[in-house]
């Protein structure tokens, strides 16, 4: 699964082993749930209101990359892992030489600082809310399992 944590963190977390995220890992980010992404995408597929406009998907309570792992780990029913940062820096240096790093670096942005989005136009408009987070990582790790 190409997310940050599919790949990067379920199968270390399920494994007991520490896990390596990129950029800050206490600021608080606005994560989108891909279904709610899809269902978002077909909603104002339809909407002629929704032409023309920018549109956040609904999101839950914003969350930092370190309460992510935890909710995983929590998931799963793991002990509690160590959770490790790799600098931006070093990225940025190694993304001189892989394409897909470079692109990590140029939106390292969203994680070196607080990234929250105001989905409020979508849930307003739409009467969208987003799948509870509970159920996110739910689904999430049984796609491991």
């Amino acid at each position: 699964m190409g997310s940050r944590f599919g790949d990067r963190v379920v199968p270390p977390v399920l494994a007991g082993k520490n896990v390596q995220m990129l950029g800050k890992l206490d600021v608080l980010h606005s994560w989108s749930y891909p279904p709610d992404v899809a269902r978002l995408m077909i909603v104002i597929g339809k909407d002629e209101r929704a032409w023309g406009h920018a549109w956040h998907v609904p999101s839950n309570e914003p969350r930092t990359q370190r309460q992510v792992v935890k909710d995983i780990t929590h998931a799963v029913e793991g002990s509690e892992i160590q959770v490790q940062t790799i600098p931006s820096a070093l990225v940025a240096f190694f993304g001189l030489f892989n394409g897909l790093l470079r692109e990590v670096s140029e939106t390292a942005y969203q994680f070196d600082q607080t990234f929250i989005m105001n989905d409020s136009a979508a849930r307003e408009a739409f009467g969208f809310e987003p799948t509870p987070w509970d159920d996110v990582i739910k689904d999430l790790v049984t796609a491991y399992k």
